[in-house]
């Protein structure tokens, strides 16, 4: 059949190396980045809210978040620019509170997505 050493030996070494590399550098091998439990579409009372782990959509414009801040179990500080900062406080599933610290308005939010 084949000697030590043939071809068919090191092209199954080659095809293994190959797999190998194309694993390490699949998308799925990446580590996830942490899902905010605020992220999601929510009705808050004045506006329809959406939130991405980047971008606050206030139901007329896109935000985008500079840095967010846990403060507690579930309660986050977002900062925009301008040093506009909400506060969201996540208390279950379905619904989230939302607080807007430069003018102390503040909703009850209901999860649509």
């Amino acid at each position: 059949m084949f000697a030590s050493g043939s071809k068919p030996a090191v092209l199954a070494v080659s095809l293994v190396m190959a797999s190998g590399a194309a694993l390490a550098q699949s998308p799925a091998a990446a580590p996830a980045a942490p899902a905010y439990p605020f992220v999601g579409t929510w009705n808050c009372e004045v506006a329809t809210f959406t939130f991405t782990d980047r971008i606050y959509n206030n139901g007329s414009e896109n935000l985008p978040i500079r840095k967010v801040t846990r403060r507690g179990k579930a309660e986050y500080q977002l900062a925009f620019d301008k040093g506009y900062r909400i506060v969201v406080q996540v208390v279950n599933a379905r619904t989230m509170n939302w607080l807007s610290e430069a003018s102390g308005d503040g909703f009850t939010c209901k999860r649509l997505k």
